[in-house]
């Protein structure tokens, strides 16, 4: 009777073919990414008297993001990252910057 009912199986929705794959948190992650790019944008773009100091404090954090895998999320990132530039006076060293993206 065991094999009878193992026949008619169709298997598991949770199959080893999926053991390798995302789950569904990391799946949803980038959304979580994109919102935390959301609010420095909304911070930015309505408090631009904060850029100067977003700019010094977190320019290493978010250069080290530009290794985004999802596009969307990259994009929105580096559109966020030159309003930042675009609206400071600070002038940031290349060599930083190259520091950032060679890690």
């Amino acid at each position: 009777m065991a094999e009878e009912e193992d026949a008619g199986d169709w298997g598991s929705d949770y199959g080893d073919e999926d053991a390798g794959g995302l789950d569904d948190d990391d799946d949803s992650s980038w959304k979580v990414r994109r919102a935390a790019v959301g609010v420095m944008d909304a911070i930015a773009r309505t408090r631009p008297e904060f850029n100067r100091e977003i700019l010094e404090k977190y320019t290493p954090n978010i250069v080290v993001r530009f290794r985004e895998r999802i596009d969307d999320v990259k994009c929105e990132l580096m559109d966020l990252f030159d309003f930042l530039i675009q609206g400071s006076s600070l002038s940031l060293s290349t060599n930083a910057l190259d520091l950032e993206f060679k890690h």
